[in-house]
């Protein structure tokens, strides 16, 4: 049965309680751990959760599996729902005895009469080794089903081998960005690439951070060159030069004009309270720079540029403090008069939030 976003677990049980019929054991298991997670978030009193079919306490675990009696053939996967802790699920696709059994049919007629008697302890018993083989099923469903595996455990295997194809597959690398991790496996496919098109970083920033995103490539950067690599000609201590061949790697000065290795992410137009959530004091721009970062790799410098509404300028004041104060270069323009158009001088070079 599917899951609709938003609703409460608790109608969701209701719904189980009401037909059980309707869901399929997998499912119902995905509602009762969630309930009991709900439940210890609520009551930190209450014990942790087990996972099933582990070697945890089973008393601990969200859910009890018992057998349903009788030898009619299953309608579903589930027979009954119960109220308690842990509640219990009837199971009628899989039981011990009964139509779907593995043990003779005489089994499930004893069970039919004991249960008529009002003497549970033959069923029960049976249901001990019951509840392990279903708990066990409901792991297996588990191992190689991407959304469920990741649900169940932190440190899923399909996880782990997304961490590894961006990178971070090795110990100790995880939650150290700005960007929580599960930003970076759900975008695992682009970030492992050897190059990161501009139109694929622009989605993919745009929709991490829910705005419209521009890169614009080939900005002018100055690098400066280092002493030890500046052309000298031959002299005394140098008597063959130092890069000194004309037309080979000869450059006059100290500093060389670049505009492959840097790109700009531009924002906007933006409204003033949007554009103050772009400033450098802001963390999402430190997560901006740490998700641009592992998606371009270390060859490449950018800064971010926002463009702030014409309209939505403020006027320039002294003091203040929150949204009202006031950083020359970032929110602060010197002038008394409406804009003809939308100021975007304001630029951060993001390698240096």
């Amino acid at each position: 049965m599917a899951t609709a976003r938003g609703t409460e677990t608790a109608a969701l049980i209701a719904a189980l309680k009401a037909s059980p019929e309707e869901f399929s054991l997998v499912q119902a298991v995905r509602v009762l751990e969630r309930a009991a997670r709900r439940a210890k978030a609520e009551d930190p009193r209450l014990a942790d959760p087990t996972p099933i079919g582990q070697d945890g306490d089973p008393r601990l675990e969200p859910v009890r599996f018992k057998g349903a009696v009788g030898v009619a053939f299953p309608s579903g996967d589930l027979a009954a729902y119960a109220d308690g802790l842990p509640p219990r699920l009837s199971v009628e696709a899989m039981t011990l005895d009964g139509v779907a059994g593995a043990l003779p049919p005489a089994y499930a007629e004893i069970a039919i009469q004991t249960e008529r008697g009002r003497q549970h302890g033959y069923h029960a018993f049976l249901d001990m080794f019951l509840h392990r083989f279903v708990s066990h099923f409901v792991q297996a469903s588990r191992k190689y089903r991407l959304p469920l595996a990741f649900e169940a455990a932190a440190d899923d295997q399909f996880s782990a081998a997304l961490a590894g194809l961006i990178g971070l597959g090795t110990p100790y690398l995880d939650d150290r960005l700005a960007v929580p991790d599960d930003v970076l496996l759900h975008h695992a496919g682009l970030l492992s690439r050897r190059q990161m098109p501009l139109v694929a970083l622009a989605a993919m920033l745009g929709n991490v951070f829910g705005t419209e995103i521009e890169i614009i490539p080939f900005i002018r950067n100055i690098i400066p060159i280092p002493p030890a690599e500046q052309s000298r000609l031959p002299d005394t201590a140098f008597p063959d030069g130092r890069f000194c061949r004309l037309g080979v790697d000869a450059v006059a000065g100290a500093r060389v004009v670049d505009v492959q290795g840097r790109f700009r992410i531009r924002i906007g137009p933006l409204d003033y309270a949007g554009f103050r959530s772009w400033l450098p004091d802001q963390p999402k721009v430190k997560a901006l720079a740490d998700l641009t970062r592992i998606a371009v790799g270390p060859d490449f410098g950018f800064e971010l540029q926002l463009s702030l509404r014409r309209d939505q300028v403020p006027a320039p004041r002294l003091g203040g403090d929150g949204t009202t104060q006031s950083h020359l270069g970032w929110n602060l323009w010197m002038s008394d008069r409406p804009f003809d158009h939308d100021p975007d001088d304001a630029i951060f070079d993001l390698d240096a939030v």
